[in-house]
Order: structure tokens, then C-alpha cells, then sequence
């Protein structure tokens, strides 16, 4: 099974498809998705990452989302439950702060920007939003002193450190307004990227959506 982002041309290996909570997605509590193919997606100076996760409960292991060539640009604290990014470059652990406590029983929304010193720059600044299912807005849940400017698109979690249920996952080389932002939202995990909704279209460099699977193929429309 392979994963296409259509966006810019990604080739992922693919896990299956399963539906938790309403919503088709794929089960990385244990696993991780991996670029085997296609188009290099290197990380800009400005970029936005959004994923929604169905979080893993269990504390034990580091919980990856977005995670670089070097760097995760989301993690989850081991043993903790603390939402940061790690700077494999400069300063391992960045805490943003919040922690997901309450954030275990629905889908949610987790979105960081990344506004780095300059285009390569491992300092800079990343602010984290979170939004569950249902929600009007995200809310803003704090900042961290490091990006993943300068790496390219590699993982979506990693050995061990699985982040739990995904639904979607998008990325943009930009930083994305509020409004943009609570518009994911309000689309839920299966938002059309050519629904009424207005999708942020505007720099929008991948996309995968575990609904949009098709033939053992996912493939997401970039227009």
C-alpha cells in the first residue's frame, strides 16, 4: 500500500486503513508512516504543520507526529504527557508548556508554526495550537525556542515513539492566519480540500487524508 500526496508528489508507505471514533485513519500507536519516494519536501523559514491524532493513552515512549530529517516538529514528552518539539540539532526537548490531558478522548487538532532565524536555522520560533472535534477555534497553548527549518519531510512518528490514531495530516510553507486555521477545524478530519469549506489552499505543499483511500492508494487533491 502507498500513500501519494498528489500536493507535490510525497510517496509514503502506506499501513492499513481503520476507523476509531467515527473516522477512518491509521492506527500508528505502534508504527509510522515513511517518505520512500517521490518529491524532497525541504522545510522553508515559515512553514505550518497540522495533523489530526486520536492521541495514544498510554504515557509510556515518546509520542512523534511530524518528525524531519532531524528535529520533530510535535512531540509528546515519554512518560509525561507535555506537548513540545525536539531539537535534534540544538537542545533535545522544547516544552511548549501545555500539557494533553484533557485531550485523550476525541479527535484533535495539533497545529505549529515555525518561524525560523532563517531558511536552515534550527532557532526560531514554534507556537503550538490545539483544537478538538467539534470546537469553534483552536486555542493558542504556548511557544518553544527551536524549528525544523532547513530539514526535509521524512516521518509521520517514528520506531517506538508512535503518536497514536491519524486521520490527516497537512503541511504548509507558510504560516497559516487564525482563521485559516480554525477553517481545518471546522472541516473535521475528512475536510474536502475542494468543499465549501475554505480550505487554506494557499502554499499547501502535502496533504494525506486516511478517508481518501482508494485501491491501496491514498491520494489527495492539491486544487
Amino acid at each position: 500500500q502507498t500513500i501519494v500526496d498528489s500536493a507535490t508528489g510525497v510517496r509514503i508507505g502506506g499501513k492499513p486503513i481503520e476507523t476509531h471514533a467515527n473516522y477512518k485513519c491509521w492506527n500508528l500507536d505502534n508504527t509510522f508512516l515513511q517518505r520512500n519516494g517521490g518529491a524532497t519536501l525541504k522545510e522553508g523559514q515559515h512553514y505550518t504543520h497540522a495533523i489530526w491524532i486520536y492521541w495514544r493513552r498510554s504515557d509510556r515512549g515518546w509520542r512523534t507526529l511530524f518528525r524531519p530529517s532531524q528535529d520533530h516538529s510535535m512531540i509528546v514528552k515519554s512518560g509525561r504527557k507535555d506537548l513540545g518539539m525536539y531539537s535534534n540539532r540544538q537542545g533535545g526537548f522544547q516544552d511548549s508548556r501545555y500539557d494533553i490531558n484533557n485531550d485523550l478522548d476525541s479527535w484533535q487538532l495539533i497545529i505549529v508554526t515555525g518561524e525560523g532565524s532563517s531558511s536552515s536555522s534550527s532557532t526560531g520560533t514554534s507556537t503550538f495550537y490545539t483544537g478538538a472535534l467539534g470546537s469553534d477555534s483552536v486555542t493558542k497553548r504556548g511557544t518553544a525556542d527551536r524549528v525544523v527549518s532547513g530539514t526535509t519531510w521524512y516521518r509521520l512518528g517514528w520506531p517506538g515513539q508512535g503518536p497514536g490514531r491519524v486521520a490527516a495530516a497537512y503541511q504548509w510553507n507558510r504560516i497559516l492566519s487564525l482563521s485559516e486555521m480554525n477553517q481545518i477545524l471546522k472541516g473535521t478530519p475528512t475536510q474536502s480540500l475542494v468543499a465549501t469549506v475554505a480550505f487554506p489552499m494557499k502554499g499547501l505543499v502535502f496533504a494525506i487524508r486516511a478517508d481518501k483511500s482508494k485501491s491501496g492508494q491514498t491520494i489527495v487533491d492539491s486544487a
